[in-house]
């Protein structure tokens, strides 16, 4: 694994704006996300910069290197199914052909009910997740999910885990296909990076 910190700023600035890119693309309202990145820097693109960064700071540390993407690849692919999860879940309809949601991933039709309100951009993937799931697992039962004290669908922990685990075993498995493999476990250490900057702002917040 390359210590450089030159070629890890290239390599994370590439995957990072394309992880940044689909985030932005796949957004409920792209052009106010882009609005939001380019007019307010101080929570869109200086948030992205330090995130990409601080990727290819911790790419650079000898040792550190190692357990950084052992533990933030992962971590980074789990953020991305929980993404697609919750969008899903917001979305009006579910094509039971393709499984994809009714209209595009890009352009999903969204729910009238309180599912709608999972419907977030990928920076606040990390609060609204941890938000959702319901430890007390109540719904696993087939009784249905509750609905908590803010609006949110509660999901059960135990349903959670099942379809965050077993999309981040796909997603892990197909970034060390063969030419996949050269960039796309960065891409995934790098969603970590930006979602964990989201979760700070949303905290500050």
């Amino acid at each position: 694994m390359d210590t450089n910190i030159f070629v890890n700023l290239i390599a994370s600035g590439a995957c990072g704006a394309a992880a940044a890119a689909v985030t932005v693309y796949t957004n409920e309202d792209t052009d106010g996300e882009i609005k939001r990145i380019t007019e307010a820097p101080y929570e869109g693109a200086v948030p992205i910069a330090a995130a990409l960064v601080g990727d290819a700071v911790f790419h650079s540390i000898p040792g550190i290197n190692v357990l950084f993407q052992l533990l933030a690849e992962p971590a980074g692919a789990a953020c991305g199914v929980s993404y697609m999860m919750l969008l899903l879940l917001s979305s009006q309809a579910v094509d039971p052909n393709t499984l994809a949601p009714k209209g595009t991933v890009v352009n999903a039709e969204k729910s009238k009910d309180n599912r709608a309100l999972v419907r977030v951009p990928f920076s606040q993937i990390i609060p609204t997740a941890l938000k959702v799931v319901d430890t007390s697992n109540q719904g696993f039962s087939g009784a249905g999910w509750e609905i908590s004290e803010d609006g949110l669908p509660k999901l059960p922990v135990t349903s959670v885990a099942i379809v965050v685990g077993v999309g981040t075993l796909i997603l892990e498995a197909a970034g060390h296909a063969p030419v996949l493999g050269l960039f796309l476990p960065r891409v995934f250490t790098c969603a970590l990076c930006l979602a964990a900057a989201g979760a700070v702002l949303d905290k500050k917040k």
